[in-house]
């Protein structure tokens, strides 16, 4: 009897000794943040969206910003696609990350619902919004027809494997994503050098239904054009987005009754926080 009871206790001893192993090695890494760790409040979602002011997709940034390679700014490297001598890649690999990146946010951000409520981080959903779009226009004139992904993929997911979507389908999503930005994003003007506001999801809005509507108009019934284009509609939302930003009243052509310096001024400020023309500018 004693026997047995030894064998039970050293059976017991052995199973707490595993579970405690176990325990052990079930940790949380030290070195990062998952997402059961984060997305408790409104101030995770602005952290987690502050990665892409800084980043490449944030054309406003950029120096040149989105008017280099076009007739407006060159610089001292010739455009291949405005030289007409851009070809198809035959290697290589489309940059997926910044989508995957975003995908994250929106899989996501609902978890500070229990925290707090849409008032407190809707601008910065606004701004996901905003910064999804910039991601896929990115894609869209690099590329053309894309995949257009919105949820987190594995490497064992089988979207994957799908086929490229239309440009004109990636074109009005990318709209579309536009539209839910200024839905959420504050209407205030700000002072231009902190977050973005409605009026600049506009101004974005505006400039890409501009180059789709364009793109389909130039290239109908050639290889790089769509199927059953429709120019007209994206000309459409060109003319309503940018009269949305001209009737608010936040934004009117800089001038002191100067004409013949006011140009040059305009771009040798340091402080553009209270100059009524320009949208977003680096502090």
């Amino acid at each position: 009897m004693k026997y047995i009871k030894m064998i039970f206790s050293f059976i017991a001893a052995s199973m707490i000794m595993i579970s405690c192993e176990e325990d052990f090695l079930q940790r949380t890494p030290l070195d990062q943040v998952t997402s059961v760790d984060y997305f408790k409040n409104a101030n995770d979602l602005k952290a987690y969206v502050n990665q892409y002011y800084w980043s490449t997709y944030f054309p406003i940034y950029q120096e040149g910003g989105m008017d280099f390679g076009t007739d407006n700014q060159i610089t001292t490297t010739v455009d291949t696609r405005l030289e007409g001598t851009r070809t198809v890649a035959t290697s290589g690999s489309i940059a997926f990350g910044p989508v995957r990146s975003i995908n994250y946010f929106f899989d996501n951000y609902k978890k500070v619902e229990a925290n707090a409520k849409l008032a407190d981080y809707k601008q910065y959903l606004g701004e996901a919004w905003f910064f999804r779009a910039l991601i896929y226009i990115n894609l869209l004139q690099s590329y053309g027809d894309m995949q257009w992904i919105t949820t987190e993929l594995g490497t064992s997911s089988p979207e994957l494997y799908n086929p490229r979507d239309p440009r004109n389908i990636v074109a009005d999503n990318i709209i579309a994503a536009l539209d839910s930005a200024a839905i959420y994003l504050t209407e205030d003007k700000t002072d231009g050098a902190a977050r973005i506001n409605k009026w600049m999801a506009l101004l974005i809005q505006s400039r890409i239904a501009l180059y789709e509507g364009t793109w389909e108009k130039y290239h109908a019934g050639d290889p790089f054009g769509v199927t059953n284009p429709q120019p007209e509609k994206y000309f459409n939302k060109v003319v309503e987005a940018a009269t949305k930003i001209m009737t608010s009243g936040k934004y009117d052509l800089y001038s002191t009754g100067n004409p013949l310096s006011d140009y040059k001024n305009l771009f040798i400020l340091r402080d553009y926080s209270l100059n009524k023309e320009v949208m977003f500018w680096r502090e």
